[in-house]
C-alpha cells in the first residue's frame, strides 16, 4: 500500500513538473520581442526642433512603453508613460551626427531597439559687406551679399520680407534699439535663391537707402536671410531664420 501511494505521489509531482515546463516553454515561445522602427535618417538645421516618428508593434501583444534617446549618450530623454507630448529634440551644433535610439518594450517585459541616424547640417554661410563704414546722413549705402551652400543637397535661400521686398534690412543703436526696419524690393535678386549644393551666389546692393533721418553715432545693420528646404504647402516654409550684422558709424561731414 505505502509502495502505490509513493508511486501515485511520484506520478503526481511529474504531472506537475511536467505541466509547469510546458506553461513555461509556451509562454517564452509565444512572448516574442516586439518590433521597432525609428524612421529614415534625419538631416536637420541647427536650431530645428526635429520631430521623431517611431513605428513600433508587437504580434502576441501589447506595447506599454515606448522611449527615445535622442543624442544616443545612453540616456532616454523621452518616454510615452511620462508625457503625452510628442518626442521632439533640438540640436543646436551645426555640422554634426547623432545616433538616436528608439526602445520599445511590450506588457511581457520583452523590448527592441532601433537607430535613426540624424545629421545637423552645416549653417549656410551669409556675408554682408558695406563698400565702407563711415557715412553722412544723407549719404546711400553699397552693401555685397554673398550666400553660399556648405551642404550636400539643393536648399532655399531668401532674406525674409515681412510682406514687403526680398531682402530685411535692421537698423539697432548702440543701445540695442531698433530703430527702422527696412524691407527693399532690389532688382536683380529673387524673392526666393534656390542654390545647388556648394554652390555661391553674390549680389551687390547700391544706394540703399538707410542713414537717412539717423542722428550722429554708431549703429548695428542687421540683414536677415532664410534657409530651409523650401515651401511645404504655400506660404508655410520649412527652414530657419539667420542674420549678419555690421557697424557703421553715422557722422557729421560738413
Amino acid at each position: 500500500m505505502k509502495k502505490t501511494v509513493k508511486i501515485i505521489i511520484a506520478i503526481v509531482i511529474l504531472a506537475i513538473v511536467i505541466a509547469t515546463t510546458m506553461i513555461i516553454q509556451k509562454f517564452f515561445v509565444t512572448n516574442r520581442p516586439p518590433t521597432a522602427d525609428a524612421g529614415h535618417d534625419l538631416y536637420v538645421d541647427p536650431g530645428q526642433p526635429v520631430i521623431f516618428n517611431g513605428i513600433s508593434y508587437d504580434t502576441d501583444g501589447k506595447i506599454v512603453l515606448e522611449e527615445w534617446d535622442f543624442d544616443g549618450d545612453g540616456k532616454f530623454d523621452w518616454n510615452s508613460t511620462a508625457t503625452s507630448s510628442p518626442p521632439t529634440y533640438t540640436f543646436f551644433e551645426p555640422n554634426r551626427s547623432y545616433r538616436a535610439v528608439y526602445r520599445v518594450t511590450d506588457n511581457g517585459g520583452l523590448s527592441s531597439s532601433d537607430i535613426c541616424n540624424v545629421y545637423v547640417e552645416p549653417i549656410p554661410l551669409f556675408s554682408m559687406i558695406m563698400e565702407k563704414t563711415n557715412f553722412s546722413t544723407s549719404e546711400p549705402i553699397n552693401v555685397t551679399i554673398s550666400l553660399k551652400n556648405l551642404k550636400n543637397r539643393s536648399i532655399f535661400m531668401s532674406a525674409p520680407s515681412f510682406g514687403f521686398g526680398n531682402v530685411g534690412f535692421t537698423i539697432i543703436d548702440s543701445n540695442l534699439r531698433i530703430l527702422k526696419r527696412r524691407d527693399i524690393i532690389i532688382p536683380g535678386i529673387p524673392e526666393i535663391i534656390k542654390l545647388a549644393p556648394h554652390q555661391t551666389v553674390t549680389y551687390t546692393i547700391t544706394n540703399l537707402q538707410l542713414s537717412y533721418n539717423l542722428t550722429l553715432g554708431k549703429y548695428l545693420i542687421k540683414a536677415w536671410y532664410f534657409s530651409g528646404m523650401g515651401e511645404v504647402i504655400p506660404n508655410q516654409w520649412v527652414g530657419t531664420l539667420y542674420s549678419e550684422m555690421c557697424t557703421i558709424t553715422i557722422k557729421d561731414t560738413t
